[in-house]
């Protein structure tokens, strides 16, 4: 089974994202926070990390930059929750932005599609 790790600071986005991902068949770890991020991605080892922008106060890019330089973890795809103030910036290593609002049936098929390449 495919493990996604799934981090929004709304409780409400998380519990849905965990059912509907569960429910398509993924494993899932939410993460509300930016803390322990790295333990995260060591001890789950996720096939995906489904992330907003903005973790804890702290900007997703930066949380993924000790990922995108390990030789370990540096080929995990990344899909960032986008709004307003992220869709000016892109950033290389972001395999996907995904703007808020979402629609589930569109992002299942997005992170399916990319499991198969």
């Amino acid at each position: 089974m495919k493990r996604i790790l799934v981090g929004d600071g709304d409780d409400a986005v998380l519990e849905l994202l965990d059912f509907m991902l569960n429910k398509d068949g993924f494993v899932t770890r939410t993460i509300h926070d930016c803390q322990h991020f790295n333990e995260h991605i060591s001890d789950f080892e996720p096939h995906i990390l489904l992330l907003d922008d903005m973790l804890g106060g702290r900007k997703t890019t930066e949380l993924c930059e000790p990922i995108w330089s390990s030789t370990t973890w540096r080929k995990i795809p990344v899909f960032l929750f986008a709004n307003e103030s992220t869709g000016s910036r892109k950033i290389d290593n972001i395999t996907a932005y995904i703007k808020k609002p979402f629609d589930i049936t569109e992002l299942l098929k997005l992170l399916n599609d990319t499991l198969q390449k």
